[in-house]
């Protein structure tokens, strides 16, 4: 008997604690049913033209359905910045496909709570010209940083079908230079990009013209730049200052960026050569994981894949190329 009473108040405790998870409570502490994603953002003074953008997109009724939603809700504050940034006058004279790709750059397809998150590259529900998921880079210390200018300005808003995360600045679709200027770990990258006056490259979404998107970038991380320096003893090279210092430094970086395609790790197969915007291509290789044979016969290998930009796809690699 005393064995039946606990498992019934087991029961008890479990169903009261699942049942609250989707309730508020009123000034009188009454049960009520927790809003939805939609609601939240009605019920808010300060998200006008979120909800606007919203109605005017059709996403309102997503936002309404049953799910498990990560929303990143950007204040009202953050959408006049954007639009006036972009010499926008209002939301209604964005076009609705390009509006409507905008907003879902802010949802996430599962819920996490900021406790949830870890730092790195994660998927959101935008896509780009070739119907592939944006990334973000996340940073959790010493707080949420959504592509290093993105701030959480109120936290896990609970809603019946998601959470919602206030923000201060409105996620713009990023570019490869975003992405690459977002990650830490491609600080030397960064620094190589605007010292030589590429990042303008990396941001181009222009499909014609001279070294058009999208692009394919070879990326090497901070790590994969010491590999190099620490490849051999008698060569000068001995720190990043130095490799930062090289004076064909322009024609390094450009050999690990191809124009005018955005080849993803499913595109690459046995031998499959690689024609960057420098001098000279380089082999890939795919029987033992995706590695490249530059142009000096090294062996270099992808290690994170497929991070995907608005106008092409980045691919971090353990080492740099040489041609």
């Amino acid at each position: 008997m005393k064995n039946i009473f606990k498992c019934l108040c087991t029961f008890t405790i479990l169903f009261a604690a699942t049942t609250s998870c989707l309730e508020d409570a009123d000034d009188n502490d009454n049960r009520l049913p927790r809003p939805n994603a939609y609601e939240r953002v009605a019920e808010s003074t300060e998200h006008t033209l979120l909800l606007e953008a919203l109605e005017l997109t059709g996403l309102d009724l997503t936002f309404k359905n049953s799910g498990s939603f990560t929303v990143f809700a950007p204040d009202d504050a953050a959408f006049a910045s954007y639009l006036s940034d972009n010499a926008i006058v209002m939301l209604a004279d964005i076009p609705r496909a390009e509006l409507r790709n905008l907003l879902l750059n802010h949802v996430l397809q599962n819920l996490r709570r900021d406790a949830d998150f870890t730092a790195g590259y994660t998927k959101t529900s935008a896509l780009s010209t070739a119907d592939k998921n944006l990334d973000m880079y996340v940073q959790i210390a010493p707080s949420l940083l959504l592509n290093n200018s993105v701030s959480i300005t109120r936290a896990n808003v609970s809603a019946s079908n998601g959470v919602l995360h206030f923000t201060d600045k409105v996620l713009a679709l990023p570019t490869l230079a975003t992405l690459v200027a977002a990650n830490p770990d491609f600080g030397a990258l960064s620094t190589a990009l605007t010292q030589q006056n590429l990042v303008a490259a990396l941001s181009n979404t222009t499909t014609t013209g001279t070294n058009p998107a999208p692009f394919t970038v070879f990326a090497p991380s901070d790590a994969a730049f010491q590999a190099l320096i620490d490849e051999s003893t008698t060569d000068p090279l001995n720190s990043i200052a130095d490799l930062l210092a090289l004076p064909n430094l322009s024609d390094i970086l450009l050999y690990h960026v191809v124009s005018g395609n955005a080849y993803r790790n499913g595109d690459f197969s046995d031998n499959f050569t690689v024609d960057p915007i420098a001098t000279g291509t380089f082999t890939i290789n795919t029987t033992d994981g995706t590695a490249i044979t530059d142009g000096q016969g090294r062996i270099v290998n992808l290690i994170e894949r497929d991070i995907t930009g608005v106008n092409g796809v980045l691919h971090s690699l353990n080492n740099l190329l040489q041609f």
